[in-house]
């Protein structure tokens, strides 16, 4: 896709602005002009509108003294740039073969300069720049009317608007695409990896959970010895604070008093 810089290259001067516009729609089916063809020859690049116009007087007189006749000649300007074909001419009912008709064809951002001569304003050329020797090739035609010259080089002028204008939307339209490109993308690789398992969570869950076993308490703690503990010196607001329990040994009052390890309880609130 031809870049905004590329199409910086047309310059046009002196196209009146009182001819009307084309439709962009006429653009895209073609615009269709007859003239004949003068002559081209290779120049370098113009860097001034004086060097442009000596280009195009100096083929004019050097192609006349040579006695090189002119070729009617068709320009078809459009969207995919200007074509200049040779005429058709009918020989025992047979037409020319349409590729050998073909004599050039450039894009319209390599069209470098376009204009009208101003001794003769029905000669036209255009400068453009050659694709296989990247070289600048001023062109020359004269039209059958004056009108028509401006004509051909007000089209040409608009030809590079138009085709700048689609170059910006393709450019837009493309960078849209590419944005939801990248969304599906992310879309789809988030279902491939979703960021939540629940599998996983309760494995989780499990491994943080702190398994609680009850305490169970000695039997022979019960067989051996009998807790004595008053209710009352149980304190509510603090369940988990218990008063110590006297114990006593089972038997005669005589036998010595085995002193059992303390027992604390703890009481789940």
């Amino acid at each position: 896709m031809p870049s905004k810089k590329q199409y910086n290259l047309v310059r046009n001067d002196e196209y009146d602005t009182r001819i009307p516009l084309h439709s962009e729609e006429a653009f895209h089916r073609g615009i269709v002009f007859h003239a004949k063809f003068i002559g081209s020859i290779e120049v370098p690049r113009p860097t001034s509108r004086v060097e442009i116009v000596a280009a195009m007087r100096r083929i004019r007189y050097e192609f006349k003294a040579k006695g090189i006749k002119k070729k009617k000649v068709t320009l078809e300007v459009s969207v995919d740039g200007l074509k200049v074909t040779l005429g058709k001419k009918k020989k025992k009912q047979q037409w020319i073969d349409e590729n050998k008709a073909f004599q050039m064809h450039y894009p319209i951002y390599r069209i470098f300069y376009v204009s009208h001569d101003s001794h003769d304003l029905k000669i036209f050329s255009y400068i453009a720049r050659d694709s296989n020797s990247n070289s600048f090739k001023c062109n020359v035609f004269k039209s059958s009317k004056k009108s028509q010259a401006m004509r051909v080089v007000r089209t040409v002028g608009q030809a590079f608007e138009v085709c700048h204008k689609l170059s910006l939307n393709a450019t837009s339209e493309q960078r849209d695409q590419d944005i939801d490109k990248e969304r599906e993308h992310t879309l789809e690789h988030d279902d491939d990896h979703p960021l939540h398992n629940d599998n996983y969570d309760d494995e989780m869950t499990n491994e943080r959970s702190p398994i609680i076993q009850p305490r169970i308490p000695s039997p022979s703690i019960h067989k051996d010895m009998s807790l004595m503990c008053d209710g009352e010196n149980l304190v509510q607001d603090h369940p988990l604070d218990v008063a110590p329990c006297g114990v006593r040994a089972h038997g005669s009052s005589a036998s010595p008093m085995r002193q059992s390890p303390s027992v604390n309880f703890i009481f789940n609130s």
